[in-house]
């Protein structure tokens, strides 16, 4: 499974991880592929014209996954250490 990461977090970084992450899946070898919003989903609320399109196109920004909320490969390997 990939996770995809686009910096800046506006319209276009939106709106790009989730035409990437379709177009990933809709390979013939496809794995998974996972658009994650590279912002905290806490300051969704202040993007007013993602937030617009998103709505306006039919997807559901609860379904989405934040930054905030996924575990890094530094936090992967610690977390890998711990449980060792």
């Amino acid at each position: 499974m990939d996770f995809l990461f686009y910096l800046p977090a506006g319209v276009s970084s939106i709106a790009a991880a989730i035409c990437y992450a379709w177009m990933l899946a809709s390979k013939e070898d496809a794995e998974a592929a996972v658009p994650v919003v590279n912002m905290r989903r806490g300051r969704m609320e202040r993007c007013r014209q993602a937030a617009w399109l998103l709505h306006h196109v039919g997807v559901d920004a609860s379904a989405l996954l934040f930054a905030d909320e996924v575990l890094h490969d530094s936090d992967l390997r610690e977390l890998s250490a711990r449980l060792a």
